[in-house]
C-alpha cells in the first residue's frame, strides 16, 4: 500500500483516519520504503521476484468475524458452527482475553473448534499481539484448531484464514 508516500506491507496496512493524507499506518512493522518524487528510498530490504509473480485465487468467505464485548453468549458459538461458516476470526481482550465467568466462553469456544471450525485469536489492541499461552483460562482450548494470532491485525487475520481456508488442505496443516 503506498499512501501519502509511505510504503507499508499490505498485511500490515491499517486504515486510522477517514480523510486525512496519512490515513494507513503501519501496525507491529516498519514502513517498507518512502516515495520522494521519481525515487524509492527503501527502509527495508525486500527480495525481488526470481520468478513469474502468482496470485492466489483460493478464497473461503466462509469466515465470521467476531469481537467481544462484554455480555457476549456462548450461544454466538452455536450460531456460528450451525451456519455452516468454516472459520471464525474472534477479537478478544488485550493479549486474548475471554470471558469464563458467568458466561463461559472457552467451553463454548472449545466446542465450536472440535465441531471443525478453525479459529484465530487475535487482539482489540491495534499494537502488540494476542498470546494464548499468556492466561490460564486458554490452557484448555486445542491448539491444533484455536491458535493465537499473534500480531496480526484483524483484517489481515481475516484474509489470511480465507485463503487458507480455500486451499482445502488436509487438517493437520491448516
Amino acid at each position: 500500500v503506498v499512501f501519502g508516500g509511505h510504503v507499508i506491507a499490505d498485511t500490515r496496512a491499517k486504515k486510522n483516519k477517514t480523510i486525512s493524507y496519512d490515513a494507513f499506518a503501519s501496525v507491529n512493522f516498519p514502513a517498507l520504503a518512502l516515495v520522494q518524487g521519481d525515487r524509492l528510498v527503501r527502509y527495508v530490504p525486500s527480495p525481488w521476484p526470481t520468478g513469474p509473480v502468482e496470485f492466489g485465487r483460493a478464497m473461503n468467505p466462509r469466515v465470521f468475524l467476531l469481537k467481544l464485548m462484554p455480555g457476549t453468549s456462548p450461544e454466538v458459538f452455536d450460531w456460528i458452527a450451525q451456519s455452516g461458516m468454516r472459520g471464525l476470526v474472534l477479537e478478544a481482550f488485550g493479549m486474548g482475553g475471554l470471558h469464563y465467568i458467568r458466561r463461559n466462553l472457552v467451553r463454548a469456544l472449545d466446542a465450536l473448534a472440535k465441531s471443525g471450525v478453525r479459529v484465530l485469536v487475535v487482539s482489540q489492541c491495534l499494537y502488540e499481539k494476542a498470546d494464548l499461552g499468556i492466561y490460564e483460562v486458554a490452557s484448555g482450548l486445542e491448539p491444533s484448531r484455536v491458535r493465537g494470532g499473534a500480531d496480526m491485525t484483524t483484517e489481515a487475520a481475516v484474509t489470511k484464514l480465507m485463503y487458507v481456508l480455500g486451499l482445502d488442505l488436509p487438517d493437520d496443516r491448516t
